[in-house]
């Protein structure tokens, strides 16, 4: 894993340089911490954490889920996703984090989305780890939708009187 890790470390750096470059809107590439953090999320490809450093000053530190290190192209989103989150008034997913995902799409060629499709996580592995982790599933008993939950929730505990979106069937509690 530690080539992975290396590469991605690897991708980071070009990123942030390339983000440099192509003067992203309210890009600072002195707030972004240059060591990447690497975690075992079974819910997220990556992640960005604001930590105030005073005089009204943040700094972001970005991390990757290790599952995504397996594809490059995963990585590569993902990282750039994350960078978009430094930008001035991109934290969270509203307007401002749209139109500049919008500007690095155009500018860089990366697709910078809100969500990870079905496809990534397949690709990254991260789906086969959500299957084999989770201490609950609960399904739909006509057309076989599984969802997988680590933590004890209300679809958990009461699947009856949640239904399937696609076939509004009541759920049931797998394991």
């Amino acid at each position: 894993m530690k080539n992975e890790e290396r590469r991605a470390q690897e991708i980071f750096a070009e990123l942030v340089n390339e983000f440099t470059d192509k003067k992203i809107v309210g890009f600072h590439s002195g707030n972004v911490r240059p060591k990447l953090k690497f975690e075992k999320s079974t819910r997220e490809f990556g992640s960005c954490q604001r930590i105030y450093v005073g005089n009204d000053r943040y700094e972001f530190k970005v991390s990757i889920n290790t599952y995504a290190l397996q594809n490059e192209e995963c990585v590569r989103n993902t990282l750039a996703h994350e960078l978009v989150h430094t930008c001035d008034g991109c934290f969270n997913h509203g307007k401002q984090f749209k139109r500049v995902g919008y500007w690095v799409k155009r500018k860089m060629g990366i697709d910078v989305n809100t969500y990870g499709t079905a496809e990534e996580a397949l690709k990254s592995g991260l789906r086969d780890h959500q299957i084999n982790s989770a201490k609950y599933i609960v399904g739909c008993p006509t057309c076989n939708q599984r969802w997988y939950k680590q933590r004890m929730c209300k679809v958990v505990e009461y699947p009856q009187f949640f239904s399937c979106a696609k076939c509004r069937t009541p759920l049931v509690r797998v394991k």
